[in-house]
């Protein structure tokens, strides 16, 4: 009972000391914007959609928003982050980056480094591992690449994917003509 009376405090303590308020989106004139919780207005409304922050209530908090009929991100001050020239983005669930979609071509933005890490140039992008390693798909052959694009496994298989992280190691499982390799990359 004590232990849980401690975590309730010391959870209850980090909440009053969080300097983040939290942000939302907001709706004026057809238009969408950035607001705390506050009701203060962060970013006027300029952005056609806009869906709920993720993070929303931390220093890392990312929007996805449309412009003109382009997708981009902004970060909590109405910053952009990835500008508004894909189709999609899709933030993946360890926040560490980004799908970009134009032309039905796919790449990967990095949101540590903000940048595009990996280019609009592949047809599939599977992530693996914490978002290191990369499923990478072009002209019917597949392969790996890490989030720098460095090819790791080179794009001549049937099928690649990540099947173990171990000691440091990665491997690799590879298809070509119904044969399986392994693949060790450390």
């Amino acid at each position: 009972m004590k232990n849980i009376t401690i975590l309730l405090l010391v959870f209850l303590f980090s909440n009053i000391l969080s300097s983040q308020t939290r942000v939302f989106p907001f709706k004026e004139n057809n238009k969408w914007g950035v607001i705390d919780e506050n009701q203060k207005v962060i970013k006027e409304p300029i952005f056609d959609a806009m869906k709920f922050f993720i993070n929303h209530d931390s220093e890392n908090a990312f929007s996805y928003a449309t412009l003109n009929s382009k997708a981009g991100l902004i970060d909590r001050n109405g910053k952009v982050v990835i500008p508004f020239q894909y189709d999609h983005i899709r933030v993946w669930k360890n926040i560490k980056a980004a799908s970009l979609r134009v032309d039905n071509k796919v790449g990967v933005f990095d949101l540590k480094n903000m940048k595009v890490c990996i280019p609009t140039i592949y047809e599939l992008i599977i992530p693996y591992a914490d978002e290191k390693y990369f499923q990478i798909l072009k002209e019917g052959l597949y392969g790996i690449t890490n989030i720098n694009h460095e090819i790791i496994v080179p794009l001549k298989y049937s099928w690649t994917e990540v099947i173990k992280l171990k000691n440091g190691n990665v491997y690799f499982k590879a298809e070509k003509n119904d044969s399986y390799i392994c693949l060790l990359y450390t």
